[in-house]
């Protein structure tokens, strides 16, 4: 059994495609009547860019829709987890799995009987804006650490899914802030945790 977790929902991925569609038609719309009065050299060119927006589009937005910065699966074995640095990266395994190739590039592999158990946390962050970090912390057998930001998916069935199958495998879960609670009964994440931080000061 395998339960990957990371790819947009599709019924978010196609509220995006529409919002995208329609902003492309309204900018492409006077872009194609331009090109019909432009002389035949500049209209080439005109061409051309607008050729080249749409490989654009195709090659790098496309695949930025569909997964998010991090994908990880877990199996009866072992739980994988790759973090994309780039577009590039996003691009490379969503036209290697479009065409059949089932490799993917997963930087970390964790034995699952090696987990002892899993926490949920939390930061602030105010670097490059402000906000709220939720973090997933392995903690293992022999006594190391793996930390984890941005597993959290907007495809709830398929992250509590993989939740749950951890928890099945004897990995236990510690949730003191109840934030999983929160998420899965539609919390906005950072709001939950705004008001977590109000009431901490409040103490």
């Amino acid at each position: 059994m395998k339960i990957q977790v990371g790819k947009t929902s599709q019924k978010r991925l196609r509220r995006y495609y529409l919002w995208i569609g329609v902003y492309l038609l309204l900018l492409l719309l006077p872009y194609s009547i331009l090109l019909f009065l432009l002389e035949p050299a500049v209209y080439f060119i005109a061409l051309l860019l607008l050729v080249v927006l749409l490989m654009v589009f195709a090659f790098f937005v496309v695949p930025g829709l569909t997964y998010m910065d991090s994908l990880w699966e877990v199996s009866d074995h072992d739980f994988r987890m790759i973090v994309f640095d780039n577009a590039f990266e996003k691009s490379f395994l969503y036209y290697s799995r479009l065409f059949k190739k089932k490799y993917v590039p997963f930087q970390i592999v964790l034995i699952l009987d090696q987990i002892d158990f899993m926490t949920v946390i939390y930061y602030r962050y105010q670097i490059g804006g402000s906000g709220y970090k939720t973090v997933i912390k392995f903690y293992m057998k022999d006594g190391s650490q793996y930390v984890f930001e941005n597993m959290i998916s907007n495809d709830r069935q398929a992250f509590f899914a993989a939740i749950a199958f951890l928890q099945k495998k004897g990995i236990r879960l510690v949730d003191q802030n109840k934030i999983l609670s929160a998420y899965r009964n539609g919390c906005d994440i950072q709001s939950y945790l705004a008001s977590l931080e109000k009431e901490k000061n409040h103490d």
